[in-house]
């Protein structure tokens, strides 16, 4: 098994090309205050594997606008409802489905990630489609 931990939640190859696909499609800049963008921050967060990969439920953020987020969850909740009103009904949906978390999903998932990226940066545009 190919992970490594990260806050106590394993990480796969699928959070990787997940990752770079959600901060290429930012134009690798922070969502927040515009500095370069270094992590994939995650609304519902990674421990839900519905919503783990799924395209409306990240964005991309500085790690000093990730940490600021993550010490206060009330300031991201409003943020994102202020920005993407729309996300938090479709998030709902997703949340509560249900996702095999195996090695064969995961495999797809990072396989579907990694061709969405390349093509990204072929055509030299941000679009991408999300695997869930």
């Amino acid at each position: 098994m190919s992970w490594r931990a990260s806050g106590g939640i394993k990480r796969w190859a699928a959070d990787d090309w997940f990752s770079k696909c959600i901060r290429e499609a930012a134009n690798n800049e922070c969502q927040h205050c515009h500095k370069p963008a270094t992590d994939c921050a995650h609304i519902y967060g990674r421990a839900s594997f519905s919503t783990r990969w799924c395209k409306p439920n990240a964005l991309a953020l500085c790690r000093g606008c990730h940490d600021r987020f993550g010490q206060h969850p009330l300031l991201f909740t409003e943020w994102i409802a202020s920005q993407w009103p729309e996300r938090a009904a479709l998030l709902a949906v997703k949340h509560s489905g249900r996702i095999k978390n195996n090695a064969s999903t995961r495999k797809m998932i990072s396989d579907h990630y990694r061709t969405e990226y390349r093509a990204m940066l072929d055509r030299g545009d941000n679009q991408f489609k999300s695997w869930n």
